[in-house]
């Protein structure tokens, strides 16, 4: 919204410089266009490739009482850990229906996505 209302602005100014008040309001608009445009390339460019990633980490698992291999959900951009993918103490790991305690034990533990640990199994 910003980039655009700055592209008017500064479009409007160039355009009063055609001497009348059509042409400023033309410039504007395609000021407000450039504003748009410009923005959505900086956010396109700024999410590009935006995919989870997952990592391996051994992590102790209160409710079953002892350390489990867990591979969580991260996302890089963030830098915050979203889910869990894969835990060795259920019967099909891949099925995670616990209530993921694991993720806020690691939101805790002060290791991000993509930070290299000594955790890794």
């Amino acid at each position: 919204m910003g980039a655009a209302l700055i592209g008017f602005v500064i479009g409007f100014a160039l355009g009063l410089g055609t001497g009348s008040a059509a042409g400023a309001l033309v410039v504007a608009i395609l000021g407000a266009l450039v504003g748009v445009s410009a923005h959505a390339a900086r956010w396109l460019w700024a999410h590009r490739g935006d995919s989870p990633t997952v990592e391996r980490h051994r992590v102790f698992c209160t409710p079953y009482g002892r350390s489990a291999v867990i591979d969580f959900v991260g996302d890089l951009e963030t830098r915050r850990w979203l889910d869990v993918k894969r835990c060795s103490l259920l019967r099909v790991a891949t099925d995670v229906s616990c209530d993921k305690r694991c993720v806020n034990r690691m939101r805790d533990s002060g290791i991000k996505p993509g930070d290299r640990c000594d955790c890794h199994a």
